[in-house]
């Protein structure tokens, strides 16, 4: 993968992370759904409500209660017994606008320009993009994520008089993912010649537009000042897969009662980092639907309960159990690379144009000529942890001499993510919105008769004018706006392109026309810049997931064997009401023997 300077930058802040979040205090003061940090730990404002996500982390597909419990045994009430399996399993994401409005608030985004006649309401703004000004068209989202699961179980109990009791097990998951957000026949444009971005709206010149929606969304189009790509949350058509180990776990526990008719075992769990490392390296790291294994590699440490109970049974080998089992475990903080969007601009708004400024040492700012995507800016290295997470499973089990039909049923639960920014050297320098403010206007001398009478000198200046108000739909005035216009030269403004008839471009108004036939350009004095309290960090975190699985397996066991060889087949079925909880359909096949 390509990697940039800000990826450099990134990655030197991710080494030297520990030194620098311990002598700084790190963490900016706590706002709205942010944490703070106080003496080294993290406090955290209340959840946050009612906002697209700038990354989609779905629970991890090692967290499978329904999976590992199923495993048949010689004692159905044995917790557990020693022995060893291997198992496939196939998911598939179904409800994919559950997804596509986690991410983008709408299955269907509109994009239209701020001079398209009568612009849908709650489009996005084309020329943010690098679309024109007369651009319009729209992209339905039908995100789908595919996992393929490699199981491997295996457990050992003690029975030694010394430490009868005791047992310990161990699982790991290996998961080849696949991921799709679109593809190129879900993108509408109506059959319209492709206009320019006309001068002074990006740069002092007239320059090209993206010629179609998949280009300006791939975030590598680059258009007038913008010379540097999107850092992260591009979005771009087809699929994207990557394989990586999504979970290990490791149990230590102890059986506490085991009667013939029930049993009672306690463990502690451990969870070392595994899966994706969301640090901007990994596979389609800058992309905004890009595969993620695992739990975000964090450490997990909690502890969890088994209960099983003997409902009924007969002489010849039949029985119904009861199995109940649950743990809690806290993933510990670690580093990571999040995108977040503007507070109180929108979803997406992380995509608005930014203009970089320079003080002028009179409270004022100056645009230096530099455009780059609001990505660029609100993609920061930032420490993430989350509370509480676990699973509770219940399952009965039918079972006769060679065969065991298990129906289930399991809750997950996972707290919202903790999210505190650290360091970083974009503090360094200064962006305000651009918003549909121009990056240049164009000065004309004017006479007594207010008539344009010729350019003057400097004709092409840069122009300081940002507009905070505007968000990712919707053009905002500028910020502290002064008309540039003296006694003898006026200012005029990129949008006099499509004032008159025919209309006069800024760039080329002819002598003789009238001051009320252009428009007059306006900046900003001062300019307004934006600061980390901008940024909503609510969109950068993995909201609270509440899922409830259904589950039924049957396995056949070979009895007159030393060991229990078994096979099993089993399906699941989970969801929740909350857009980014994932929605999944899986099967699986299981394989291994008990001892």
């Amino acid at each position: 993968m390509k990697m940039k300077n800000y990826h450099i930058l990134s990655l030197v802040l991710l080494g030297n992370i520990t030194t620098t979040y311990s002598a700084e205090n790190a963490c900016v003061l706590a706002l709205p759904g942010q944490c703070g940090l106080k003496a080294g730990n993290s406090c955290c404002a209340p959840s946050c409500q009612g906002t697209c996500r700038t990354m989609y982390i779905p629970r991890s597909t090692h967290a499978n209660s329904s999976y590992w419990l199923s495993r048949p045994t010689y004692n159905p009430l044995a917790l557990p017994e020693s022995g060893v399996d291997l198992g496939y399993e196939y998911q598939h994401s179904f409800f994919e606008s559950d997804i596509a409005r986690c991410l983008f608030e709408e299955q269907t985004r509109t994009f239209a320009g701020s001079f398209v006649a009568e612009r849908p309401e709650n489009s996005l703004l084309a020329e943010q993009f690098g679309l024109s000004s007369t651009f319009s068209g729209d992209v339905t989202f039908s995100p789908t994520i595919v996992n393929n699961n490699f199981h491997l179980f295996g457990a050992w109990r003690s029975y030694y008089d010394c430490c009868k009791g005791f047992f310990a097990r161990g699982m790991m998951t290996i998961t080849h993912q696949t991921r799709s957000l679109f593809n190129t026949s879900c993108i509408t444009t109506p059959n319209a010649p492709i206009q320019p971005l006309v001068a002074g709206l990006m740069s002092s010149v007239e320059v090209a537009s993206a010629p179609d929606i998949t280009q300006a969304l791939s975030g590598t189009y680059l258009f007038g000042d913008m010379q540097t790509p999107w850092s992260g949350t591009r979005i771009s058509a087809g699929s994207m897969s990557t394989t990586n180990l999504a979970g290990v776990t490791i149990d230590l526990g102890y059986t506490f009662e085991q009667t013939p008719s029930r049993g009672f075992s306690f463990f502690t769990r451990y969870r070392p980092g595994t899966g994706t490392i969301i640090n901007g390296f990994q596979p389609y790291g800058e992309q905004l639907f890009a595969p993620i294994i695992g739990d975000g590699h964090h450490q997990g440490l909690g502890g969890g309960f088994s209960i099983n109970a003997l409902l009924w049974s007969d002489d010849r080998e039949h029985s119904v159990a009861l199995l109940l089992d649950g743990y809690v475990l806290h993933l510990f903080e670690n580093c990571q690379l999040r995108t977040f969007d503007f507070t109180d601009h929108g979803c997406l708004s992380r995509y608005l144009l930014l203009k970089e400024l320079q003080p002028t040492g009179s409270g004022d700012f100056t645009y230096t000529g530099n455009l780059i995507s609001g990505v660029n800016f609100s993609t920061r290295p930032a420490q993430v942890s989350v509370g509480v997470t676990g699973e509770a499973a219940c399952q009965i089990r039918l079972r006769s001499n060679h065969t065991e039909l298990i129906v289930g049923y399991e809750f997950y639960g996972r707290q919202e993510e903790s999210v505190c920014l650290c360091p970083s050297s974009l503090n360094e320098k200064i962006y305000g919105i651009k918003g549909c403010t121009g990056t240049d206007y164009f000065s004309y001398s004017y006479d007594v008769n207010d008539m344009i009478s010729g350019h003057a000198a400097p004709f092409s200046n840069h122009s300081s004018a940002t507009s905070s108000a505007t968000t990712i739909t919707t053009c905002g005035p500028t910020d502290n706006a002064a008309a540039v216009q003296s006694t003898t030269t006026v200012g005029v403004d990129w949008s006099n392109a499509f004032e008159g008839t025919p209309p006069i471009s800024a760039d080329n108004v002819p002598n003789g026309t009238t001051l009320s036939n252009i428009v007059i350009t306006n900046i900003s004095t001062p300019a307004q810049p934006l600061t980390t309290q901008d940024l909503n960090i609510c969109s950068g975190k993995a909201p609270q997931q509440i899922i409830h699985k259904g589950m039924i397996s049957f396995s056949y066991r070979w009895r007159d064997h030393w060991c229990l060889p078994y096979i099993m087949f089993g399906v699941q079925a989970e969801g929740s009401g909350a857009q980014c909880s994932l929605k999944q359909a899986g099967i699986w096949i299981q394989g291994g023997a008990t001892f």
